[in-house]
């Protein structure tokens, strides 16, 4: 019979199969203030990714308690990115919308896709165990082709370290093509590819992404032409924050995504990251 315990071993044992590539495990079973949760891990990028696990169907408990997790960790670490996800083996659909509402990443994985250790084969009347051959391996859902509409990236604010002929602190922005639901990888976007961004004004920039293009992210590229978005929403004219964050949501419409400063992302209903 299948336990959270084995759930947690599986994950821990293979990351890369359950959730992702190049996560590392820092922690299970981590205490922070009077809240303990499952699995504490970083990616390779350096941010940290809180994972609740559920067995059997989700519930609304565990729906609640981890942005308790979240709010928590984040009040003791405001300098870290903090990201989070919830596994159960059946997440129902109210559960799925509410999750995304929210900004919680979610995996759905059948206890079949989880090994169990020691099954009996029916009618077998010996007293020793023997093992069940573990189970094909979970494959994700696929990530070609362009993201769901409502789907969220996250954008890091990098400082280009020059200055154009007005003073401006010239910028651009690494964006993560990993969406934050759902937590899966594009096709899109890579070099060589056009975005239209959308501000909350209804005005529209048209950029073109450029190298360097590492695989997870890939930098927007033609910087100045988002200038006028950047002074329009206060940033710094003169210097770059190295833990400025910007979120881009797919609208679902060609290559057209809404642009997001941290703060218009954290006052939307249900975003808590």
């Amino acid at each position: 019979m299948l336990t959270e315990k084995m759930m947690e071993e599986a994950i821990i044992n293979n990351p890369a199969k359950y959730i992702e590539e190049g996560l590392t495990l820092l922690n299970r079973q981590f205490r922070i203030g009077s809240y303990i949760f499952d699995l504490l891990f970083k990616d390779r990028h350096g941010a940290k990714l809180i994972v609740e696990l559920q067995k059997g169907t989700l519930d609304r408990n565990h729906t609640y308690k981890i942005m308790d997790y979240y709010d928590e960790y984040k009040s003791r670490n405001p300098e870290q990115f903090v990201e989070i996800m919830i596994i159960a083996n059946k997440i129902p659909r109210e559960r799925r919308e509410r999750l995304s509402s929210y900004g919680i990443a979610y995996k759905e994985i059948p206890e079949s896709e989880f090994p169990h250790e020691f099954n009996r084969p029916p009618g077998d009347s010996r007293t020793g165990l023997i093992i069940k051959p573990s189970p094909e391996p979970y494959t994700p859902t696929p990530t070609e082709g362009m993201p769901r509409k409502g789907d969220i990236f996250k954008g890091a604010v990098i400082d280009l370290r020059l200055l154009d002929a007005s003073g401006w602190r010239r910028r651009d922005i690494h964006f993560f093509k990993r969406d934050l639901t759902h937590r899966q990888r594009f096709s899109y976007p890579t070099k060589n590819h056009q975005i239209t961004l959308i501000d909350t004004d209804g005005d529209r920039y048209e950029l073109n992404f450029s190298k360097p293009d590492e695989g997870d992210w890939v930098c927007l590229g033609t910087p100045g032409r988002l200038k006028p978005w950047y002074q329009k929403k206060g940033f710094d004219f003169k210097s770059v924050n190295p833990r400025e964050v910007v979120y881009f949501e797919y609208t679902g419409n060609s290559k057209e995504f809404l642009i997001l400063t941290k703060e218009e992302y954290d006052s939307r209903p249900g975003n808590i990251l």
